[in-house]
Formats: C-alpha cells, sequence, structure tokens
C-alpha cells in the first residue's frame, strides 16, 4: 500500500534535539522542540512599546512581529537564549539595538529573517568561560571593511574571542595569545551568507566556512564569551557591521558532529 501511517513519518529534528548540551544559542529559528520561550523582544519604533515574538511552524513569527511594528521600525532589546541556560543576549540602550523591521518589512538575508547590527551590539548576561574545547556555529554576514568585526568579543577587557576580517579570521584568548587565519584558501567574502564554525579540540582550532575546513593551529589558554557582537568599552570601529542569524556555543569538543551541525544548518537556511 502506498499509504503511510502517522506512526511511519519521521518528525522534524531541531538542531539543539540531537546536538545537545550547548552553553548558549541564539536564533531566528527554533532549535529545541522542548523549547517553549519566544525568539526575541522587540521595540516598535513608533511609541517605543515591547513585545515578546515566538515562534511559528519553527520559524520567526514574523506576521506577528509586523503586526506589532505596524509601517514602523522594530528594534531587539532581547535575543533570548534557547540553550536553557537563560543567558539571554540584551541590549538597553535604543540607539544600540539590532535592527528587526525597517518601514513596516521584516529585514531579510537570504529570504530568512536576519538582524541587522550596524553600530550595534548586545551584552549576554553572564561570562562563559571555555578553558579546553568548545564548538561555535554561526551564521552572518559581514557587510563593512572596517578593520575589525567582533563576531564575540569582550567588554570588561581588551581581547576579542573571534574577529573577522578582509578574507581573515582573528582570535585572541583570554591571555592576550593572537592567532590569525588569514590568506583566499579561509574563504570568507563581504557582502555574502556564511555558515563559519570555529572548533577547538585538544588545544587545536580549527575553522570551517560553508562546509569547507581549515588548516587547524595550535592554541591554548582560556577563551570567554562575555558579549556579543562588541570589543571593550563599546569601540565603534570594532563593532560588527553586517547581519547575523544565528550564534550557538558548545563547551565541548564537537568537531565529530561538525558534519551534522553543518547539514542541519545549511538545510535551513540554503547558504552553499
Amino acid at each position: 500500500s502506498l499509504k503511510q501511517t502517522w506512526e511511519e513519518i519521521p518528525e522534524a529534528t531541531d538542531l539543539l534535539d540531537t546536538y545537545t548540551g550547548a552553553a548558549a544559542a541564539y536564533s531566528l529559528r527554533l532549535l529545541d522542540n522542548t523549547y517553549t520561550g519566544s525568539a526575541i523582544r522587540v521595540r516598535r519604533s513608533s511609541d517605543s512599546t515591547e513585545q515578546d515574538i515566538g515562534f511559528s511552524s519553527g520559524e520567526l513569527d514574523t506576521a506577528t512581529l509586523l503586526t506589532f511594528a505596524g509601517a514602523g521600525d522594530a528594534f531587539v532589546k532581547t535575543w533570548y537564549d534557547q540553550s536553557g541556560n537563560s543567558n539571554d543576549a540584551a541590549q538597553a540602550s535604543t540607539g544600540a539595538q539590532p535592527q528587526s523591521v525597517s518601514s513596516g518589512a521584516v529585514i531579510l538575508e537570504n529570504g530568512k529573517p536576519t538582524l541587522s547590527l550596524s553600530d550595534s551590539f548586545m551584552n549576554s548576561l553572564s561570562a562563559i568561560s571555555f578553558p579546553a574545547d568548545f564548538f561555535v556555529s554561526s551564521v552572518f554576514n559581514t557587510n563593512t571593511t572596517q578593520a575589525f568585526n567582533m563576531l564575540l568579543g569582550s567588554y570588561t577587557e581588551v581581547k576579542s574571542f573571534l574577529s573577522l576580517r578582509t578574507d581573515e579570521i582573528k582570535t585572541r584568548n583570554a591571555q592576550n595569545s593572537i592567532i590569525t587565519f588569514g590568506g583566499v584558501a579561509i574563504g570568507l567574502s563581504y557582502n555574502q551568507q556564511h555558515l563559519f564554525n570555529l572548533s577547538r579540540a585538544s588545544n587545536s582550532l580549527q575553522p570551517s566556512v560553508d562546509g569547507n575546513v581549515k588548516t587547524a593551529q595550535a592554541t591554548s589558554g582560556t577563551y570567554n564569551y562575555d558579549q556579543l557582537f562588541a570589543y571593550a568599552n563599546n569601540i565603534t570601529s570594532f563593532l560588527f557591521g553586517g547581519n547575523c542569524q544565528e550564534i550557538i556555543l558548545w563547551g565541548s569538543d564537537e568537531t565529530a558532529n561538525r558534519t551534522g551541525i553543518e547539514t542541519n544548518t545549511n538545510t535551513f537556511y540554503t547558504i552553499y
């Protein structure tokens, strides 16, 4: 029979259902089917009223977002952590909040909602220290050629976790040790959506761009995540410029799961 019973139909699997244990997880899609919170809290420009925006069919509820924003703009005050650790990213200053709606239209990157981070940043509620292995998965588009674009930075110390430049990746640990991945082979481009992963396993640091694994370099020390999209004391020239749709951090070696994480993410965002 061609008829398939409901028991035989597989359920959709969200990323964190399979790859558990994230330390922090920010996304505009639903990452865990047990998560019952919202995606973001937004402020509309017309009267500065705020409202939480959740998910619809596993994606940001853009219908509710647009109804709330009306013909104006909407800015993100809080990006909720879906890891279960309640380490939400927030920005109370209205002048530094990322934008999600512009003149009554959801801001999109490759057809999916995104946060516009021009001259804006968000603070996580608490720092996360990675003294050993970690794994970072992110979806972004860097659209500025300034000296530094801090994807993950530091507010309390002049040390960046992860910064991006023209076809270059730079990391700096809490002991101020810098590792640079540079050259054409890295494959980062401005004004292009990327799926970027960075893993640390057994003191080896290895990036992956759009499914292409790059040469690893030796590293040591502790890496700290304590602010999202910013650098020391809000130095404007070091703020991340561009759009971001997702950042997930694991305090563990996820190298064996890298391909699965990339496949899940690319299936949703269709990056490459």
